[in-house]
């Protein structure tokens, strides 16, 4: 667990690095998606949680960085994962354009999370409760959001946690 949070930190490190145009190229947001989606599948069917992922067909172009993005996305279901508490059952991936961004929402059916705890949940080591997190996920989130130009938000739902990456999409 130590490792993962060494590399948590490295990650935000390099995210508060400036970023260049020359640095983001053109991706498939999509693909990123489906591949952050693929990995970390396996690893929530295996804990008996219903995973479900619903995606427009068309590529989605985002100007940015692949590796920042997919980690962003694993973060977030790894994030509905240790902090769903014992009645997590479900989590769902919904991607969808909307406007000129691209919005990605992870909800689940666990413990729940409120807009009124986003600065807390965003912010480096912060944890609302106890749990085997390192209180970095959602804070990288952030940052690489902000990297790429978007936000990331929590939703106001009744039942669960709903967090929004909503990310520019790219001309």
């Amino acid at each position: 667990n130590s490792a993962k949070v060494a590399e948590q930190l490295l990650s935000l490190e390099r995210l508060r690095q400036p970023t260049h145009q020359d640095q983001m190229d053109k991706i498939d947001f999509r693909a990123v998606v489906e591949e952050a989606c693929a990995d970390m599948g396996v690893h929530i069917l295996a804990k008996g949680i219903d995973f479900e992922v619903s995606m427009p067909e068309p590529t989605i172009l985002v100007l940015g960085d692949r590796v920042f993005l997919a980690e962003a996305i694993k973060n977030l279901l790894d994030n509905a994962v240790k902090h769903g508490g014992a009645i997590l059952s479900r989590i769902s991936v919904v991607l969808r354009c909307e406007g000129g961004d691209v919005k990605l929402t992870v909800s689940d059916d666990g413990t729940g999370l409120s807009p009124d705890q986003s600065e807390a949940v965003f912010s480096r080591f912060s944890q609302l409760e106890y749990s085997e997190g390192s209180g970095l996920g959602l804070s990288i989130v952030s940052a690489v959001a902000k990297r790429h130009g978007g936000v990331v938000a929590i939703n106001q739902v009744e039942k669960g946690a709903s967090v929004t990456l909503h990310l520019p999409i790219a001309l």
